[in-house]
């Protein structure tokens, strides 16, 4: 019976059954299990105004990704669209612009270095000749 066995009295599984169902409740009130140590992913957030090259807002350490997106948008003001909210394993984003050229641009990645690489070379990929570094910011965990 793969693993069961029927033999023996009944009371013994009644009592084993009641265990185990006061232990998954005990860890289900306890979170799971895991002591409450489990670390919940923080969100960060790039908005840009479409209309204006050198308005950008960036955002990071969010608990949740509607936090990140409306402090981007705060951040960066009117006509700013969230472009890419980011967390974990990606939990860098950076912004990168060519005023020559009128190009915003943004990238992510694990560290503040990707995510300004990442940026940059979207800016150069989308025609921009002098891209610069606006803004990075990474979240905490």
């Amino acid at each position: 019976m793969d693993g069961v066995s029927s033999k023996g009295n009944g009371n013994h599984a009644a009592q084993t059954l009641r265990g185990v169902q006061f232990a998954v409740a005990l860890l289900t009130a306890c979170g799971g299990g895991g002591g409450g140590d489990a670390v919940q992913p923080l969100y960060g957030a790039i908005a840009i105004n479409p209309n204006s090259v050198l308005t950008m807002g960036i955002t990071s350490d969010q608990a949740t990704e509607n936090d990140a997106i409306l402090r981007a948008e705060i951040n960066c003001g009117p006509g700013c669209k969230v472009q890419r909210v980011f967390t974990t394993p990606n939990k860098c984003g950076a912004i990168a612009y060519s005023t020559g050229q009128r190009i915003s641009a943004w990238g992510v990645g694990a560290t503040s270095n990707e995510a300004e690489n990442a940026a940059l070379l979207s800016c150069r990929n989308g025609g921009g000749n002098f891209c610069s570094l606006y803004s990075s910011r990474c979240n905490s965990q």
